[in-house]
């Protein structure tokens, strides 16, 4: 991540075609002129549609023409008196992204068609100027946006962003996944940015203002590389003003029928709920800000998508989620034996088990158990602790000197390195990688030198370590 500076201007690409006389503007004669044009978006490569544009006249007799582009994003202001103006052009999308355009002049002075070209700033010119270290190249990326408050949606000062995700890294096992990000301050008016984030991660995005926090926002770049999103940041104690929000909606299928007995969880959570016969469904209380929203249901494609939970009078926020058929590939068959031929062996749980060093947990094991997250699942064990804070549990143990720590967390074979602190807002959510139906076994080792080797040998701590195995994983 690369530090920034938000004030920068952009110029506008601004031609003008037509005009052939140059009348005296200043001799009281007034001369009649057309305007017309089009506003082009540079990032999608696309004409921009519904762009205010402004043509503003300098001098004693200033006067403002407004137009808005059409679907073609093309403008025009039929009648236009002769003089000196400033042209630009506002748009949402601008707002998005911060991008302050400065006015450019031009000068009217005939009586004829005028046609003016304007643009938005091109990709690298907007990645250049907030990236300074950005080659800009075809894979450059810029994520940006600005903190807000929850209640009010005002942007805030002081405000930190963390920004996460996963990418692959050579180390002594081999080729393993490896967590990337770190911390950026925003700006007294409450932006951020973040460069050179790989374009194909999905990135993990929570911001903090003193007390007050977000959720974990999952992100995904479009193509261009270039995202904007504001975060929303909310009272982490559910009894403070403004702190918690209520979640509603409806589940259906594209063909619009109702999805009975979709479940949905928030990230850092750890309640669910499922929707009921005409598929609907409740949060009546949880955490505001913003946060990640999944969705699954037998037979449909997974949805996860980002939300913002307003704690403000309008508390009620509601949504409309969509899910569509999986597909089948396959015909049906008959599983004989799920511990033998599944997962577990594949993966030497089954064998490990049997040794009897660390605790075990299987599929029918955590059926029995009837939680409602994984991490609740893990905290039964003996000297294991749950911590929870207004985003959710996290999972600690107890070190050799009893200091209490954050364990290496192994998913499918794949290990997460926890922060050095044991801050519950900063520790690895294990609820994040699955939810307890979609696990096949759990292991879990409190000293490190009681796991297996192959998930000792990556970590210089003394705390232990959790593997986690999906059903899905092979």
């Amino acid at each position: 991540m690369t530090d920034f500076a938000w004030a920068w201007s952009a110029a506008l690409v601004l031609a003008i075609a037509g005009g052939a006389s140059t009348p005296d503007v200043g001799s009281g004669s007034v001369s009649a002129i057309g305007v017309s044009g089009v506003v082009f978006d540079s990032l999608s490569g696309t004409p921009l549609a519904g762009a205010d544009v402004q043509l503003l006249r300098e001098g004693a007799s200033a006067r403002t023409y407004d137009a808005r582009t059409d679907s073609a994003g093309r403008f025009t202001i039929s009648t236009v008196e002769a003089g000196e103006y400033v042209a630009g052009f506002f748009h949402p999308r601008l707002d998005s992204l911060g991008i302050d355009l400065p006015p450019v002049r031009v000068t009217l002075n005939a009586e004829s068609q005028v046609e003016l070209r304007l643009a938005t700033p091109s990709r690298r010119t907007i990645i250049s100027a907030v990236c300074p270290d950005s080659m800009a190249g075809d894979d450059a990326t810029l994520l940006l946006g600005a903190v807000r408050d929850a209640a009010r949606g005002e942007r805030l000062t002081g405000a930190v962003v963390s920004a996460q995700w996963s990418g692959l890294a050579f180390q002594d096992a081999g080729l393993v996944s490896v967590e990337f990000g770190g911390m950026v301050p925003a700006t007294a008016e409450g932006r951020f940015a973040v460069c050179n984030i790989p374009l194909d991660a999905d990135v993990t995005l929570r911001a903090a203002v003193g007390a007050d926090t977000s959720g974990a926002l999952s992100l995904q770049f479009p193509p261009l590389g270039i995202l904007a999103r504001d975060i929303f940041v909310a009272p982490i104690g559910s009894d403070e003003p403004n702190a918690s929000a209520r979640l509603s909606g409806r589940v259906t299928s594209t063909t619009g029928a109702a999805v009975a007995g979709a479940r949905l969880s928030l990230w850092g959570f750890p309640g669910a709920v499922r929707t009921d016969e005409t598929g609907a469904f409740v949060f009546a209380e949880v955490p505001g800000g913003s946060t990640t929203l999944d969705v699954r249901a037998v037979g449909y494609e997974p949805v996860r998508i980002g939300i913002d939970l307003r704690t403000d009078a309008q508390r009620n926020n509601t949504v409309a989620l969509v899910v569509a058929r999986a597909p089948t590939t396959l015909a049906p068959i008959t599983i004989l034996d799920t511990r033998t031929s599944g997962v577990l062996l594949r993966s030497g749980f089954d064998k490990r088990a049997e040794g009897g060093v660390g605790r075990f947990l299987d599929a029918e094991a955590l059926e029995k158990m009837q939680v409602v997250s994984t991490t609740s699942a893990i905290a039964r064990f003996p000297g294991m602790l749950s911590r929870t804070s207004g985003r959710g549990s996290r999972l600690f143990m107890r070190d050799p000197k009893g200091v209490v720590c954050a364990p290496m967390v192994w998913v499918d074979g794949t290990p997460y390195s926890p922060n050095a602190s044991a801050d519950v807002d900063v520790a690895i959510d294990i609820d994040h990688f699955a939810n307890p139906d979609e696990i096949a076994g759990i292991e879990v080792y409190r000293r490190v030198s009681q796991a297996p080797l192959q998930y000792a040998g990556t970590t210089q701590s003394a705390c232990g370590v959790v593997v986690i195995w999906r059903k899905n994983m092979l």
